[in-house]
């Protein structure tokens, strides 16, 4: 029983120490590089993942401003007042998260700003260590010839074949894993750098070593004829023999190998005055790991995708439930929420308008709704497409003003019909002898009726309130619509 109870902690100590070894591993960048070429294949792409999350966000921002407009053209076109609601309430809560969305996008920028300039420097400066690399893998051009004092020689070299750098593969032959950047950039703990806080460590300035072999006195000191280097014996010196050799080593080491460094707060503040113009104060490993710590804050920070919401999304919503509390209960707007009867109300109220099960939302609301044709008139033509195209194209305008000033035609036919009966003397059912006032008896009918000129005023009524309808109007529909509404009326 002990050796069994043993061999299990053994088994989950094992397990423990595996899955902490993973953690760490997930949480470092570059930890396979080996080179100062792979740390520079690291940074390139960094740099476009920063590039790609400013895309990510001002899409993002786009998207739900057209799902919301989807909504509120749906709401538009409703042919009930329970489907309008329904929809109204989910373009407000639209309108939130278009919002948060278009802020979201907006401060990337400043919070990237100073981690893109260091990160710009580093890659410049290893770009250039690249470049230097490739230039200067010289060799010898011809045979040496005379100096000018005729008392020595003088090599000339040519640079080499332009082939670029060519950085060598991970010790397994691989490429290093720079794919993994983007899942790791916002909760990284470590990257790994090289050292380049001289121009040496990524730099080697070339040097031309010269050797002979087979004399202590090779050179001939007069050097008397044009054009030919001598030995002392009088041959001239040819290249490849065994008199003299020529070498050019690496120009950039590769004994500089990236170290893990911490990625932390700090102070460290970038280069101004006449260092911002030089390139290794922006060299300090700490300036990249501090900058990158203060960006991750920012690159943590997600907001809702309207595009892939659900029917467990909304009912989670604390935002959503405040909304259907007021749209679509019988609650007083604005009052609180947190009795039982009021919980109760709202989860039905969800439930039976965007519910039961998510199947129902995405194919009436969201998904299903996208690819459902709208027609609506513009220029005296009718115009047939489908919800989502709608919203993503320029048809956006032409169809929720046309639908907006139906519904505002409805809603003033209502009112016209509400005062045209509220006018009308009550005077149906009254005896003779009640039948007076604004009343006449008809003897022929034997009946109570309003008198005409009482009619008359009934059915045009006078509007002495000029912001009536309008504001009736706004109260009802969204409040970025209200310039289409007056619009429409006047």
């Amino acid at each position: 029983m002990e050796t069994k109870t043993l061999t299990l902690l053994t088994l989950l100590a094992a397990i423990a120490a595996q899955i902490t070894v993973n953690t760490a591993a997930e949480t470092v960048i570059g930890d396979d590089g080996k080179q100062w070429c792979h740390e520079l294949a690291y940074l390139r792409e960094l740099s476009a993942v920063l590039e790609r999350q400013q895309t990510k966000r001002s899409r993002r921002a786009q998207d739900n401003s057209e799902t919301t407009a989807m909504w509120t053209i749906a709401a538009s076109a409703a042919t009930s007042d329970k489907q309008r609601a329904a929809f109204e309430a989910l373009a407000i809560y639209g309108h939130q998260k278009t919002a948060e969305a278009a802020r979201w996008a907006a401060k990337l920028p400043a919070a990237l700003s100073d981690l893109k300039k260091v990160l710009t420097k580093r890659i410049e400066a290893l770009e250039a260590a690249a470049m230097t690399d490739a230039a200067m893998k010289v060799k010898p051009k011809g045979n040496p010839e005379p100096g000018d004092t005729q008392t020595s020689c003088a090599l000339t070299i040519q640079a080499g074949a332009d082939t670029g750098h060519i950085c060598p593969k991970l010790p397994n032959g691989g490429e290093p894993a720079v794919s993994t950047i983007e899942a790791k950039l916002a909760t990284a703990t470590k990257i790994h750098l090289v050292d380049l806080t001289g121009c040496d460590k990524f730099i080697t300035f070339p040097k031309v070593k010269v050797t002979a072999a087979s004399s202590t006195a090779p050179f001939d000191t007069t050097q008397n004829v044009p054009g030919k280097c001598k030995t002392v014996l009088g041959g001239a010196l040819t290249l490849g023999t065994h008199h003299l050799s020529f070498s050019f080593p690496t120009t950039v080491p590769e004994a500089n190998e990236p170290q893990a460094q911490q990625i932390e707060d700090g102070n460290m503040q970038l280069p101004t005055g006449p260092e911002q113009d030089k390139v290794l104060p922006w060299m300090n490993n700490k300036l990249l790991t501090q900058q990158l710590h203060k960006a991750q804050a920012t690159l943590k920070e997600d907001v809702t995708d309207l595009t892939r919401i659900n029917y467990d999304h909304l009912k989670a919503s604390a935002a959503f439930e405040g909304i259907v509390a007021n749209v679509l209960t019988k609650q007083e707007p604005g009052e609180k929420r947190d009795s039982d009867s009021s919980k109760s109300a709202i989860k039905k109220a969800i439930e039976e308008n965007f519910g039961p099960t998510d199947k129902e939302f995405q194919e009436n609301f969201l998904a299903g709704l996208k690819l459902k044709d709208i027609t609506y008139k513009k220029d005296g033509t009718d115009v047939k497409n489908s919800y989502g195209a709608t919203t993503s194209g320029s048809g956006i305008a032409a169809a929720l003003s046309y639908f907006t000033c139906l519904q505002l035609r409805q809603e003033e036919t209502k009112i016209k019909t509400n005062k045209e009966q509220s006018a009308a003397p009550k005077c149906d059912g009254k005896s003779q002898e009640k039948c007076d006032g604004n009343c006449d008896w008809d003897n022929k009918e034997a009946k109570c009726k309003a008198k005409e000129e009482v009619k008359a005023e009934g059915t045009e009524p006078k509007n002495t309130n000029t912001t009536g309808i309008s504001s009736f109007v706004i109260h009802k529909a969204p409040l970025f619509l209200a310039f289409l509404i007056l619009a429409c009326h006047f």
